[in-house]
């Protein structure tokens, strides 16, 4: 440590500070983030990867919140994400442990959500982006910010949001469009081509 014992809180929260606001960005990014993860990905790199909405990982991909093992706490968001992915009690083990989770074992744990060679890591991560960008992105950026505060909300909460978003969504073109389409593929003039 070179810093002055005096500034090395003030050094470390703003390091938190810049950590955090990197971690928010990824989570509440209004289109689907998936981590492509081909290597070891420990400590603040697992966070990051736990921060994405999907993890597609290779099959030299590992895990670690070895957090533990250098006197600090998961400060990158592992104790909010890792639990949603694997329960509270697997989650524990993992950060109080600090020990490595390859990706087999990742994949059964809910760690990461698809596995592939690494030859072909960027090629499926991109396809899979492609997959989910199909879709509405007025309804995906909705969808996406109700689903990820669902186990902080009740149920109200939830579908007061959701009402909100579908009055949001019914103003979109995006709706409009979709709607148009389907009517001009159900009229009777379409029917008889």
């Amino acid at each position: 440590m070179s810093a002055p014992t005096g500034e090395i809180a003030f050094n470390g929260w703003h390091r938190q500070q810049r950590v955090h606001h990197t971690q928010s960005l990824l989570h509440t990014m209004p289109k689907p983030v998936i981590a492509a993860v081909n290597g070891a990905a420990a400590g603040l790199g697992a966070d990051t990867a736990l921060a994405c909405d999907f993890i597609i990982a290779s099959e030299w991909a590992s895990f670690a919140w070895s957090y533990i093992h250098r006197g600090i706490v998961p400060d990158g968001g592992g104790m909010y994400f890792l639990p949603r992915r694997v329960g509270l009690s697997k989650a524990k083990e993992l950060m109080f442990t600090g020990r490595k989770v390859d990706v087999d074992e990742a994949i059964s744990l809910g760690i990461a959500d698809r596995k592939t060679s690494a030859d072909k890591l960027v090629k499926d991560a991109q396809a899979w982006a492609t997959e989910l960008s199909k879709g509405s992105s007025t309804a995906l950026a909705l969808t996406k910010t109700i689903v990820d505060q669902t186990y902080e909300l009740s149920a109200h909460d939830v579908f007061a949001q959701g009402s909100q978003a579908q009055g949001i969504c019914y103003t979109s073109t995006e709706h409009r469009e979709s709607v148009m389409a389907f009517l001009a593929r159900s009229s009777p003039a379409a029917r008889k081509e």
